[in-house]
């Protein structure tokens, strides 16, 4: 007997839809609608993180959970092309998680009867949202934290790792590498000039050097879609930055120079004062007792000349009183 399908069990909506967009969505809603369409689908666009978020209705008696800001992608085993704007997220822990989240059970769509996608098929597309909202460097810093996430879920973990093991080893020629990636990445709609191409190539493959290695990854720096954003730093060249880059490390080394140099200061200042105050305590030990006696012998001459002046002037007074 056939095993029957999980979409047969339900009333679909649009079964033979081949493409979606969902954007500006709550996390309930956007599962609703894809929990109702059918198995055709073959592209999905979505945006992370999607606004505005689920807001959470309270009520006294009702205990609530937080809705999953990721999507269950089980359901859709010819789903080819899965479209990811990137957009900026303020909290990167948890859109990472829900990133992750979608990416596992868009894999493990794969296993389904239904569907027989091979690795060369499936790609999943990173641009982002809208480039008026970054500049290149920040757009590039997004995707530094999405790389080893993506990695993780496009590439068998151990597969990588016995081809990491066979190198070190020096036994390559006995044992054939095999290609981990289980997907392709396309990078695309940054709408930049052609002098850029050489930049974001670099900027973009260290982010996902796994992928790199293999030939899975690939930048289209001149493809857009909507030419009416623009990067913000749109004017600058490549050379703005490269010089922009040189006088961040000039700085930084200058910097670490001037600590470098404070440091060395003050551990001679203190080197110095220690010798500094030993030699004064010297000096101290020594000349205090021949202060104190020069101290003390003005003292006891200047007193000693007033008594005199007081006794001579009593005995006046009195030898005149008895002439008088």
């Amino acid at each position: 007997m056939a095993k029957r399908s999980s979409h047969d069990s339900r009333k679909m909506f649009l079964p033979n839809l081949a493409l979606l967009e969902c954007y500006k969505m709550d996390e309930r809603g956007r599962q609703r609608l894809l929990s109702a369409l059918g198995p055709s689908l073959h592209e999905l666009r979505i945006k992370f993180p999607d606004d505005p978020p689920a807001e959470r209705i309270e009520h006294p008696r009702v205990e609530q959970e937080a809705p999953s800001l990721a999507l269950n992608l089980r359901s859709f085993p010819c789903l080819d092309s899965l479209v990811c704007l990137i957009a900026p997220f303020p909290q990167p822990d948890q859109t990472l998680e829900s990133l992750r989240d979608t990416l596992l059970s868009w894999m493990a769509s794969s296993d389904d009867v239904l569907g027989d996608l091979s690795p060369t098929q499936r790609y999943l597309y990173l641009v982002p949202a809208s480039r008026s909202e970054f500049k290149r460097e920040e757009f590039v810093a997004l995707l530094r934290p999405i790389g080893p996430v993506v990695e993780a879920v496009l590439c068998r973990k151990g597969t990588a790792e016995g081809d990491l093991q066979d190198q070190t080893s020096g036994d390559t020629d006995d044992r054939l590498e095999v290609n981990p990636c289980r997907a392709g990445l396309v990078v695309q709609d940054l709408g930049d000039r052609l002098e850029w191409k050489n930049w974001w190539w670099n900027a973009v493959a260290e982010c996902f050097p796994t992928l790199t290695r293999w030939d899975r990854l690939y930048v289209y720096p001149t493809h857009i879609e909507y030419p009416e954003y623009q990067w913000q730093d749109h004017d600058l060249t490549p050379q703005d930055y490269a010089d922009r880059l040189k006088a961040i490390a000039d700085l930084a080394e200058a910097r670490r120079r001037r600590r470098r140099s404070t440091r060395d200061v003050v551990k001679k200042f203190v080197a110095s004062r220690g010798i500094l105050l030993h030699v004064r305590q010297k000096r101290k030990r020594y000349y205090q007792p021949t202060c104190l006696r020069r101290t003390r012998s003005r003292r006891s001459s200047s007193r000693r000349g007033r008594t005199r002046n007081t006794f001579k002037t009593r005995i006046y007074s009195v030898s005149t009183f008895n002439v008088l």
